[in-house]
């Protein structure tokens, strides 16, 4: 008997380190049953640590919250190509992009709008666990290529091609670019730690 509860301690904790609510409820459950056919009370020494409540409230919370974080995330990246290009306006003018030629306000406003739709296409919104680092980088690498030539091209169906800075082109694709890249790895390492802790099982 002994060696029973010593199995159904050893299946109840690997349950609990799966992080799946469901399976620790249908171990348990199995148990349950095990012990009332035995007729010995193996649950009564399986009961989950002060510690596993709150992972389990954060775990739930994370999964339901999902849609909500990945739109959270796709906010950033906008602000994160904004931001870029208005550094780049700063390094190569010392100026704002609202202080330069009104082609530039247009095209950076352009971008900022169609990657909502052209970076989802591109899966940098998906689990890259276990996957290779440089498809994300040249994923986000083609992706910002085809956000910011649709800009310039718009600058050009609009004749204000000669008005547009070529160098502060370059720096903001390649600012955007880092920005991106370094924005998941940051994400990377903070679910990563998540998980290690046991909060979140789904996503990294």
């Amino acid at each position: 008997m002994s060696q029973m509860i010593s199995d159904a301690r050893l299946l109840f904790d690997a349950s609990q380190a799966d992080g799946t609510y469901e399976n620790r409820k249908l171990s348990k459950s199995c148990l349950s049953t095990m012990s009332k056919s035995n007729g010995t009370d193996v649950t009564s020494s399986l009961t989950p640590t002060r510690t596993e409540k709150p992972r389990r409230a954060m775990h739930d919370l994370i999964e339901r919250h999902s849609p909500e974080l990945d739109y959270v995330v796709r906010v950033m990246d906008v602000l994160i190509i904004f931001s870029s290009g208005t550094l780049a306006a700063m390094l190569r003018f010392s100026m704002y992009p609202e202080q330069l030629a009104p082609v530039h306000q247009i095209v950076l406003y352009v971008c900022c709008a169609i990657s909502f739709v052209v970076l989802p296409q591109f899966d940098l919104y998906s689990s890259w666990r276990g996957r290779s680092l440089r498809l994300m980088v040249s994923n986000a690498c083609f992706a910002m290529l085809i956000i910011i030539g649709t800009g310039i091209m718009l600058s050009f169906l609009l004749r204000q091609i000669d008005e547009l800075s070529r160098l502060w082109v370059v720096i903001w694709y390649l600012l955007s670019v880092c920005g991106l890249l370094a924005s998941r790895i940051l994400l990377h390492a903070s679910l990563s730690g998540l998980r290690e802790l046991g909060f979140n099982h789904k996503r990294v």
